[in-house]
């Protein structure tokens, strides 16, 4: 006799021709079947253990199963699924009949599964056998790919073979509107946002010379053929070296200024081909708390910070360190993370995030330790394997220069950039009037 288990319904005893009694039972109970009519049972993994002289007891026990002994004396078999617990109780039972067992199995994959409905199914389909010509699907397969590929780098080629045509003569204004600006947009679902197909739109980087020149109608004019060419293409931008960018098909962004891509990850990459380690050290000492204009000087630093980071590719690996009175490393507290604290991070994007998250955190507080904070940035490079021997190495300090503890900083860099083969250069940014400073706490 088989059970399956279920709540709140009636246990019905109907082993080996023992007669029927129904009782109420709280909680989940067993309701018996006989082996035919398991067919609302599902395959599951098989427990067995020692059973007592009811069916109640049986139930109770089932949560302790044991993996199933075949000689054990008297058992049960509990089914347990994923989603929704079914117990298959044998009771009363001197041995286990591997005959009758298998056929319950099967009954169960028949009945229950319906695997021999899908071979069944599956036999019936007709189908007929035909040679593959290897040689001319490696061909297609090469072929299909080069489109892929080729499209988008030809498309690359034309606007740098217009921008190097028209770059000496880039004016200093432009008749295509500012992004913020932008105008006649139309929902795209290539773009899954609204855009201009007609034309391209510019920012203006907030951190623009004023002898800033742009790009020519002609760069939009192509980046319009390359998408009529081919229309599976996206984003086409250009950025310049002063803060000018480009983007085709024309969308509406909400900041006129906000956008510099010389921060972005696709032109530092390009500027700068060299994979690179970089190590931010933030001051987050008592003084950061001065303002400069409407904003404290911690802040500039972690947004600084920020901007460095978005700016790394996958292939750079970065660390930060906060200080004042001690150094420490933001996020290697955090379960699952705690690498950040003992090596130079991947730039994944994932990575980014959560730093960035962490940055963005950082409050002041304490005095300011140099010495300290060049002791931990350090540590990254001393502790992180570098096989290549090529990769750029960097500290950037982001600092009010007003040193309060601690002892002297150029010792720790002698010594440190020593065991380095003096390979990592270290950047001070001052924040705020001490710059005098910082000069003279680093370059003597």
């Amino acid at each position: 006799m088989w059970s399956t288990s279920a709540k709140k319904t009636f246990l019905r005893s109907n082993i080996d021709g023992d007669s029927g009694v129904n009782r109420s039972i709280e909680g989940p109970v067993a309701t018996t079947l006989h082996s035919s009519e398991v067919m609302s049972m599902t395959m599951a993994p098989v427990f067995t253990t020692a059973t007592s002289s009811s069916a109640d007891d049986n139930q109770a026990n089932s949560s302790n199963a044991t993996p199933l002994d075949f000689g054990s004396a008297k058992g049960f078999i509990a089914f347990t699924g994923t989603c929704r617990p079914i117990n298959a109780i044998v009771s009363h039972a001197v041995n286990v009949d591997g005959g009758r067992f298998s056929q319950v199995l099967t009954d169960i994959a028949n009945n229950a599964l319906g695997v021999n409905k899908i071979q069944e199914h599956y036999n019936s389909l007709h189908y007929t056998n035909s040679l593959l010509d290897g040689e001319g699907l490696v061909t297609e397969i090469s072929a299909s790919l080069s489109t892929k590929f080729d499209g988008p780098i030809q498309a690359l080629m034309r606007i740098k073979q217009a921008v190097e045509e028209d770059i000496d003569r880039f004016p200093s204004y432009t008749s295509m509107p500012q992004c913020c600006h932008a105008t006649g947009l139309t929902n795209s679902s290539q773009f899954r946002t609204k855009v201009n197909m007609n034309q391209a739109c510019v920012t203006i980087s907030s951190f623009s010379p004023p002898e800033r020149t742009f790009p020519t109608t002609k760069i939009q004019d192509v980046m319009k053929d390359n998408h009529n060419r081919n229309p599976n293409l996206k984003w086409q931008y250009f950025g310049k070296e002063d803060g000018i960018y480009l983007n085709y098909p024309s969308l509406k962004l909400n900041d006129c200024s906000n956008y510099d891509p010389r921060f972005r990850p696709f032109y530092v990459s390009t500027a700068t081909p060299v994979q690179k380690d970089v190590v931010v050290v933030i001051d987050k000492s008592g003084s950061m708390s001065s303002r400069h204009n409407s904003k404290t000087l911690l802040q500039i630093a972690k947004e600084a910070a920020i901007s460095v980071l978005e700016t790394l590719n996958p292939n750079d690996r970065f660390g930060v360190v906060a200080f004042s009175s001690n150094a420490y490393i933001p996020g290697s507290s955090t379960i699952g993370r705690e690498c950040h604290g003992t090596e130079l991070a991947k730039a994944t994007p994932l990575n980014i995030k959560f730093m960035k998250s962490q940055v963005s955190v950082i409050r002041s507080g304490g005095s300011t330790n140099y010495e300290a904070a060049m002791k931990t940035a350090f540590k990254f490079f001393v502790n992180t394997l570098d096989m290549s021997g090529d990769r750029g190495k960097v500290i950037l300090f982001l600092t009010d220069g007003d040193q309060t503890a601690g002892g002297e900083p150029l010792e720790v860099i002698k010594e440190e950039n020593k065991k380095m083969n003096n390979r990592v250069v270290i950047l001070t940014y001052g924040l705020g009037q001490q710059y005098k400073r910082i000069s003279d706490l680093f370059l003597g």
